[in-house]
C-alpha cells in the first residue's frame, strides 16, 4: 500500500467476488508490513461474523440484517476512526 496516502479506515464485506474481506485485509497487512493502524470494518450477511471478525482481530463489524443499519455503521465508522485499532492478525 505504499503509495504515500493511506485510507483512514477500509469497509470489507466478508465475501467479495475476486477475494474474500480476511484474504483482503491479510494483503494489506502484508503489503503494509504493520506499519500504520488502518481499521477495517467487516459487513456481512453470515451469522459467524463475531467469529471471523475474532480471528482477524478487528472488533468493527456490522451484520447486514442489522436493524437500522446506516445509523449503526455511521456509529461503529466513527468509533473506527477515534481509536484506529487496525486488526491484530490476518
Amino acid at each position: 500500500m505504499k503509495t504515500g496516502v493511506l485510507p483512514d479506515c477500509v469497509l470489507l464485506d466478508v465475501d467479495m467476488p475476486e477475494m474474500s474481506g480476511p484474504g483482503m485485509a491479510h494483503q494489506m497487512l502484508l503489503n503494509d508490513a504493520g506499519e500504520q493502524n488502518i481499521p477495517i470494518l467487516l459487513v456481512s450477511g453470515r451469522h459467524d461474523l463475531p467469529e471471523i471478525a475474532g480471528r482477524m482481530g478487528t472488533p468493527y463489524f456490522l451484520t447486514k440484517a442489522t436493524l437500522d443499519y446506516g445509523q449503526k455503521l455511521l456509529r461503529i465508522l466513527a468509533r473506527a476512526l477515534r481509536e484506529r485499532r487496525g486488526p491484530t492478525t490476518a
